[in-house]
């Protein structure tokens, strides 16, 4: 816990009191370049889908998201 937030104006600076379990689905796909110019760059995308939460305390919950990814091997 960081004793610089003020925990009087945000609830959720109070770390001691935020709890719960987030159970998720995550389902990706991951496209690897051929041999030419892009050799070896990877393309990333995965969806995610919040299965169970339950949380104790000021929390945002997730309902689902995206993410997505460039990376380059070398």
């Amino acid at each position: 816990m960081d004793d610089r937030l003020a925990e009087f104006g945000d609830p959720q600076n109070r770390g001691a009191v935020l709890a719960g379990q987030l159970v998720t689905l995550p389902l990706g796909v991951n496209f690897l370049m051929p041999t030419g110019r892009f050799e070896g760059h990877r393309l990333s995308l995965e969806a995610v889908y919040a299965m169970h939460h339950d949380y104790e305390g000021p929390q945002i919950g997730l309902d689902w998201g995206m993410n997505f990814g460039w990376s380059v091997a070398f």
